[in-house]
């Protein structure tokens, strides 16, 4: 894998007449609890891997995690990196409902993976020998963007559409 873009399949909405709000400075994904895409920024597998030990939903494929823990059909179109995957809501809603019920994705236990990071597979993206020094703020904020995502997607009963590049 590689980066990976991942977007919740709802249109945005303008009321007619209405004006484009002016341009918001960036939050963090805490501050975005209604987040519409994540880009993974080459972090795609090492969120996935994150995931599935959050969840522990086992994931079969290490080359390809983020399309194991999330059982998905392909769109059959290859772009660069394979083809564009999609996620039904129905699997979108039980994969948000196990991670709820793990807990969520919070700093605190995504911190406490990372006192492991040594057993973590190698196949990791682009980051080998991953460290919580160096890896653990680039990954905690992926994989909270990803959660909140997870939870707009939800709320708006959608799917995801899945792609590597």
């Amino acid at each position: 894998g590689g980066a990976g873009d991942t977007d919740a399949v709802v249109p945005a909405k303008k009321k007619r007449g209405e004006k484009s709000a002016p341009k918001a400075a960036p939050t963090f994904p805490e501050e975005s609890p209604k987040k519409r895409f994540c880009n993974l920024d080459k972090c795609g597998a090492l969120v996935g891997y994150l995931l599935s030990k959050l969840t522990a939903v086992r994931h079969e494929d290490e080359d390809e995690l983020m399309f194991s823990i999330l059982p998905h059909r392909s769109a059959g179109s290859d772009v660069c990196y394979g083809p564009v995957s999609l996620v039904s809501a129905t699997e979108v809603a039980k994969f948000a409902k196990i991670l709820e019920e793990k807990g969520g994705a919070t700093e605190d236990k995504i911190s406490a993976l990372f006192d492991d990071a040594a057993s973590f597979p190698s196949v990791l993206g682009a980051l080998c020998g991953v460290t919580k020094d160096r890896d653990f703020a680039y990954a905690k904020n992926h994989v909270i963007a990803f959660a909140a995502m997870l939870r707009h997607a939800v709320e708006h009963k959608c799917g995801l559409l899945l792609h590597f590049w």
